[in-house]
């Protein structure tokens, strides 16, 4: 996609609800090209990276599309005021828990506060980025057979036959001993509990 075609914020929109991926992704590398600018500035200026700020950038992109896809959503700002919003909220809350910042350094002077649901998915989201790091910390096949069964949704007996196990019964007792490590990961995690 060349930088120099312009859509309007409805258009963009209207890509982003599509349900053609190639229109997604247009959408989503016009945003990319107009906006991580901002953010990348944003959160530099707070004591984050330039990781930091990718990152920051992606968890926004995922809200700004799963809200788009709400069959209420209406944009009542620019879009450019709109992801600046939530990857400033998202900065924030991450400085806070960390302790690092009490406050932000604002770039832009326009930005909207986030409704709750938002918070709530973005506290879900990080969790389960947070429960994925956990899982990729694990031994052995307690990763692969816990990203099996959660993540592709593969049956017992698939996951056996992928592991070379002899029979589904194998596969779940693995997987059984495999979450017991997981719980005991995530109970010694204080960043996880809230």
């Amino acid at each position: 996609m060349k930088a120099t075609i312009n859509y309007t914020d409805n258009e963009l929109v209207k890509l982003l609800g599509s349900p053609k991926v190639v229109d997604q992704d247009l959408a989503f590398k016009k945003l990319y090209f107009d906006n991580f600018k901002i953010v990348k500035s944003l959160v530099l200026k707070n004591n984050g990276s330039e990781d930091d700020a990718k990152d920051i950038f992606q968890d926004a992109l995922i809200v700004l599309h799963r809200n788009v896809r709400k069959s209420d959503f209406e944009l009542s700002c620019k879009m450019s005021t709109y992801i600046y919003s939530i990857a400033r909220n998202l900065w924030y809350k991450k400085l806070r828990s960390s302790s690092k910042l009490d406050s932000l350094e604002d770039i832009q002077k326009e930005y909207v506060d986030l409704d709750e649901n938002s918070h709530e998915f973005l506290e879900k989201a990080e969790r389960s980025k947070m429960l994925n790091n956990m899982i990729d910390l694990l031994k052995g096949d307690c990763k692969a057979i816990l990203k099996f069964y959660y993540y592709e949704r593969m049956k017992m007996v698939e996951i056996a036959k992928e592991m070379g196990y002899s029979n589904e019964q194998v596969a779940k007792n693995k997987k059984s001993n495999c979450l017991k490590k997981l719980r005991s990961q995530v109970i010694s995690n204080p960043n996880f509990q809230r």
